[in-house]
């Protein structure tokens, strides 16, 4: 099933005011995005916490896109993380973060692998600049 809740994840529980611009936002100031946006406050929740008051125990996905905002929603997962009960997670990172979230993601037992045309690469380096889509999976 599919549910579609307005709010965000991190580490812990808070409000937090993001840039938006049409389809794009972000927490962090980014030039792009921030010339011409609004403010808009969001709160921000921890997926362990989420999933354990809907009493959901295994994640086949999880799609992670948070624009730099990785690690902390990462911590706010550590429960479900450490007992490896998501099966695939999508990330879309960055060399900003792309380091932190290799080195948290293997504490927990997660390969990184890069998405192509080709299909799945394992990786522990981004080529270039840019953003890529990358899968993490249960070693």
């Amino acid at each position: 099933n599919v549910q579609i809740l307005e709010c965000g994840l991190s580490d812990h529980l808070h409000d937090q005011e993001i840039f938006e611009r049409g389809s794009r936002s972000t927490l962090f100031f980014d030039p792009a995005v921030v010339c011409a946006a609004r403010l808009e406050r969001i709160s921000l929740i921890r997926l362990d916490d989420f999933l354990r008051e809907q009493r959901i125990d295994r994640l086949r996905f999880w799609k992670l896109d948070v624009e730099y905002h990785e690690p902390e929603a990462l911590a706010g997962a550590s429960r479900i993380l450490r007992a490896k009960a998501i099966d695939a997670i999508l990330i879309e990172l960055s060399h900003v973060t792309f380091d932190a979230v290799k080195a948290q993601l293997a504490s927990v037992g997660y390969r990184l692998w890069r998405l192509d045309r080709r299909g799945l690469t394992r990786t522990d380096t981004l080529p270039g600049s840019g953003t890529y889509n990358l899968v993490a999976m249960p070693t």
